[in-house]
């Protein structure tokens, strides 16, 4: 799960770029089985955060498929000309699906 805080927050274009960079993961990497994507919906409370612009899940069949997509020439350039030009900070929570 990752997600991102982008420079210009609120930015409907920037908050657009890394929606299609994830769709993109799920489409074109064969290492990512499931891309969800989506931005804050804005409902806070006591046990939500809603500082972020947006949020993603990519599931993988395993590590090695995880350290694949790492690697993916997709991956890596969505990282290089989107994310991180566009984001103030990124946080990921790593899991294993029991």
């Amino acid at each position: 799960m990752g997600l991102v805080w982008l420079k210009n927050a609120g930015s409907h274009e920037d908050q657009r770029r890394v929606v299609q960079a994830v769709h993109a993961f799920g489409k074109n990497i064969p290492e990512v089985k499931h891309a969800s994507v989506g931005r804050t919906d804005g409902v806070g409370g006591a046990f939500s955060d809603t500082s972020y612009d947006v949020c993603f899940i990519l599931s993988f069949e395993d590590e090695a498929a995880r350290l694949r997509y790492n690697e993916s020439p997709v991956h890596l350039k969505a990282a290089q000309e989107v994310f991180l030009p566009l984001s103030r900070k990124l946080l990921f929570y790593r899991f294993v699906g029991e």
